[in-house]
């Protein structure tokens, strides 16, 4: 291990902004800033996991809730045993492998989905929009914030905009379908300057942590219909 020392909570939050460390062990009881509000700032400053172990002579079960509020992840009393200690920043570190090995595939996974030729997005229950890949907003002539939590149904004209909901919850309470899982078929879609234009669209089913979310594949064919 590399370690970056720092003499009370206000340098370490410095260090930890100057360093950017991998683990923090700290202390609770400290001049200018505690243990406690140093945690919070580091947490709030990283856009990335980096696990905080108090080790602290404050053994009592409100102090172990205290650093687990504050948003640590481990906490051991004084005296340090070296062997546990040693133990813990050896799991901590697979955990971070781990953790690094997940980013990289999600970014991987972003990457592809960034560049492929289709428009890519997911909806939940509702029908509000929860994700999509920059093509959606390419086609349709929105921006990332017009979209974020809009129902997907103002991507669609008249009737079917009207109707949308009403399918999607009977799907959700006896499966019949209209569009999941019958795979890619023609359909209208409305673009932000009300234009209607011809795409082709797929959705299916998938669920993330026992909720049921939706995965809506389409492709603007305005210019095959032109060549046609």
């Amino acid at each position: 291990f590399e370690v970056v020392s720092a003499v009370d909570g206000a340098q370490g939050v410095e260090q930890f902004r100057a360093e950017q460390p991998d683990i923090v062990l700290m202390d609770v009881m400290m001049p200018v800033m505690d243990g406690y509000e140093a945690t919070r700032r580091i947490k709030a400053a990283s856009s990335r996991w980096v696990p905080v172990v108090f080790l602290s002579a404050l053994d009592k079960e409100e102090n172990l809730v205290a650093g687990l509020d504050a948003g640590g992840d481990d906490y051991l009393a004084k005296p340090v045993n070296f062997v546990i200690l040693e133990a813990k920043l050896r799991s901590l570190v697979r955990t971070l492998g781990l953790q690094r090995r997940l980013d990289e595939e999600m970014r991987r996974i972003a990457a592809i989905t960034d560049n492929i030729v289709d428009g890519v997005m997911t909806i939940d229950e509702r029908g509000i929009i929860q994700w999509w890949n920059p093509v959606v907003e390419n086609i349709f002539g929105y921006s990332r914030t017009e979209l974020l939590g809009q129902n997907v149904s103002m991507l669609m004209p008249d009737p079917y905009r009207a109707r949308h909901d009403g399918y999607l919850r009977r799907y959700l309470e006896s499966n019949e379908s209209h569009v999941i899982g019958l795979g890619q078929r023609q359909v209208t879609g409305l673009r932000k300057d009300g234009t209607e234009f011809p795409m082709e669209l797929g959705v299916s089913e998938m669920q993330v942590d026992g909720v049921r979310q939706f995965v809506g594949v389409l492709r603007d064919i305005s210019a095959r219909f032109e060549m046609e």
